[in-house]
């Protein structure tokens, strides 16, 4: 500081100032993002379809003091960077159709790497318009053979389910058929489809009654509306009755 009559002080003690303007390298395009519809969240290629409009592009873990920045079809879009998952999520839900998906890493002094290559998602949450339809169960272990009405009967541990579907599948869908037992979680079957009619053959470990409905699920997992219900109890234990012949009569 100097003085009106020019007499100038000491200088006050020294403070250091780094400067840089080298931006980080491009990151390496994600691979994978996480899907977070449905009832576990799961990791998923790009380049395939969701009906998670939220989805979490994995980025993995940043430099200390870097924060990464998300671009959906060339424009910067809001989002969160979750570091225990290496995940950054859009905040606002992507529109349907496909979309280019890149990021950039920013560095503690401000400067903005280029974008990491595309790539590509497509978002998809219409359901499948099917009707579907659960005809039979049949069953194949003897003495009794057959339809088995619902509700009904069965000494059969591989039952087969029959049905039939509104129009053939598109390209990517599937019938799931859906088993539910009380006590225990639902399972569910792929089913072979032929044009517009399915089947499939179940595996059951217990005795027990079980209930089950149907699905189209396309490839973004979008499913249709679930079909009727067919149940059936399945019973192999044999009657404990003794059985005594005390005569024949001769009328």
């Amino acid at each position: 500081v100097t003085d009106k009559a020019g007499n100038e002080s000491d200088p006050s003690d020294p403070v250091e100032i780094t400067v840089d303007t080298s931006g980080p390298a491009a990151p390496k395009a994600p691979e994978q993002f996480v899907d977070n519809e449905g009832n576990d969240p799961t990791n998923t290629d790009f380049g395939t379809e969701t009906n998670d409009q939220t989805p979490g592009i994995i980025v993995g873990p940043m430099v200390d003091g870097e924060t990464p920045k998300l671009y959906v079809d060339g424009k910067e879009v809001e989002s969160t960077y979750d570091p225990e998952t290496g995940t950054l999520t859009p905040t606002t839900p992507l529109e349907e159709g496909k979309h280019d998906i890149t990021y950039t890493v920013t560095d503690k002094a401000g400067n903005e790497s280029d974008p990491s290559d595309p790539v590509e998602i497509t978002v998809d949450t219409s359901a499948p318009d099917h009707t579907v339809e659960i005809t039979k169960i049949i069953d194949n272990e003897e003495l009794v053979v057959g339809d088995v009405a619902t509700g009904g009967f069965s000494n059969d541990k591989s039952p087969t389910l029959e049905g039939t579907l509104s129009k053939a599948l598109a390209a990517g869908e599937k019938v799931i058929v859906i088993r539910a037992t009380d006590g225990k979680d639902p399972v569910e079957i792929d089913a072979t489809v032929s044009d517009s009619t399915w089947t499939v053959t179940d595996t059951l470990v217990d005795d027990a009654t079980y209930t089950y409905t149907a699905v189209v699920v396309d490839a973004a997992g979008n499913r249709s509306p679930v079909s009727n219900s067919y149940s059936m109890t399945v019973d192999t234990s044999a009657p404990d009755h003794t059985v005594e012949i005390t005569k024949i009569i001769d009328n």
